[in-house]
């Protein structure tokens, strides 16, 4: 997208790492996390217009077996991956509607996916994943 002329801005909570993508992208970076509905806002609030908006927040709680997961992971994993969308697309709706042609793309995993994990022939289905 950056090559097609294209403003791009990587959001992340990492500053860091957030900041490497964005130069490895040539696009710009956005401090957002989206579990703090202060961040979301404020990352919204920077913008004057803006055409897609791609959910691909991700938390992954690592290999755990399934007498290690905790509530706590799941909390952590369902703040992000699930629950996050939700405060960043109202967030963004309000500049998203400047836009002639506004769109939203929510950007899932296979394992995330239950019919995928589920599939035995694909490899998605070999991780014992139990949160």
């Amino acid at each position: 997208m950056v090559a097609a002329g294209h403003t791009v801005y990587n959001g992340a909570r990492d500053v860091t790492r957030g900041r490497e993508a964005a130069d490895q992208l040539g696009a710009k970076f956005l401090q957002l996390d989206v579990t703090d509905d202060e961040s979301v806002a404020a990352a919204a609030g920077r913008l004057t217009e803006l055409d897609v908006l791609v959910n691909c927040a991700g938390a992954f709680e690592g290999m755990l077996e399934p007498e290690d997961a905790t509530a706590g992971h799941m909390r952590e994993s369902f703040d992000v991956n699930v629950f996050g969308v939700v405060p960043t697309i109202h967030a963004f709706l309000p500049v998203l509607r400047r836009s002639d042609a506004p769109v939203i793309v929510n950007v899932g995993s296979g394992l995330g996916s239950f019919e995928t994990v589920n599939k035995p022939e694909r490899h998605e289905s070999r991780f014992p994943l139990p949160v």
